[in-house]
């Protein structure tokens, strides 16, 4: 056998035929993990602006169940709305507190304040960080003409979108008053 014809690897041409067939292959790898991680990413998201939607809605509608007395006034700027509520505490003994909720319509934020009865009535805040209220979300848009809230006699509908980025979601629930006893009527005005 003659050595110089026998072959021991590979020529250039198969050499870069493998190297092109090869990034295809990684190519169209990477094309599908990548899809699978926006797609994951999307899924969270969107699961994200349901669950901050959900909490919100419900913190409001579990305050109403447990409320004696509700009043709706609108805020310093057209759309705002501030929604106060009185409502009975969950210990052994009955104790009220008032909760207000300030929809800010400039920039959709949801925000909460509590007090004790007895203690200054809750009103409209002003300023971008007021104090004693608490951000509980943003980027809300309101369902209704005038804002996210809607009173009408014992119930509290709430109904708005929530937009994060490229995920929505849509809120619309109620919740009605329990009936107020003779003596929660009488202390109806600690909190308006």
């Amino acid at each position: 056998m003659n050595d110089r014809h026998r072959d021991t690897g590979m020529t250039m041409v198969e050499l870069v035929v493998a190297v092109a067939i090869s990034a295809l292959v990684l190519t169209a790898v990477a094309g599908v993990f990548f899809s699978a991680i926006s797609a994951g990413m999307f899924v969270q998201t969107g699961s994200s602006t349901a669950n901050h939607a959900q909490v919100a809605a419900d913190a409001i509608s579990d305050r109403v169940t447990n409320g004696s007395d509700a009043q709706l006034f609108g805020g310093p700027e057209r759309g705002d709305q501030l929604l106060v509520v009185r409502s009975a505490g969950t210990g052994s003994t009955l104790t009220w507190h008032c909760h207000g909720w300030f929809y800010r319509a400039s920039d959709g934020a949801l925000l909460l304040t509590e007090r004790a009865t007895g203690t200054p009535f809750i009103q409209a805040p002003t300023g971008a960080s007021p104090s004693g209220w608490s951000l509980i979300v943003s980027s809300l848009q309101p369902k209704y003409e005038r804002g996210i809230f809607d009173l009408a006699g014992r119930e509290v509908r709430i109904g708005f979108d929530i937009v994060e980025g490229e995920s929505s979601a849509r809120i619309e629930t109620g919740a009605v008053l329990r009936n107020a006893s003779a003596a929660d009527q009488g202390a109806r005005e600690q909190c308006f």
